[in-house]
């Protein structure tokens, strides 16, 4: 789990559904923000279209989000999803 402050929000990893999901600590709703659900390996590009392979770690910081994408064997940086 990592918390952003710049949008109030806890970025959750669900390694067995192999995405990350983000709280709302503002309006309490939460989505899914990367990865579609589907046990894979990319594409990169639409945050919501990229298949991960049992996501693990998160972290958030100055905006980008970083992805532990573990039997994918890849660190992921995601821009555009923290406000």
């Amino acid at each position: 789990i990592a918390y952003s402050r710049s949008d109030n929000s806890l970025y959750i990893v669900d390694t067995e559904n192999h995405v990350i999901r983000r709280l709302s600590l503002s309006t309490g709703i939460l989505d899914t923000v990367l990865g579609n659900g589907e046990r894979g390996d990319g594409p990169d590009g639409d945050p919501l279209a990229c298949a991960m392979n049992r996501p693990h770690g998160v972290c958030a910081h100055r905006g980008v989000l970083y992805v532990s994408d573990s039997e994918s064997h890849r660190l992921r940086a995601v821009t555009g999803l923290i406000a």
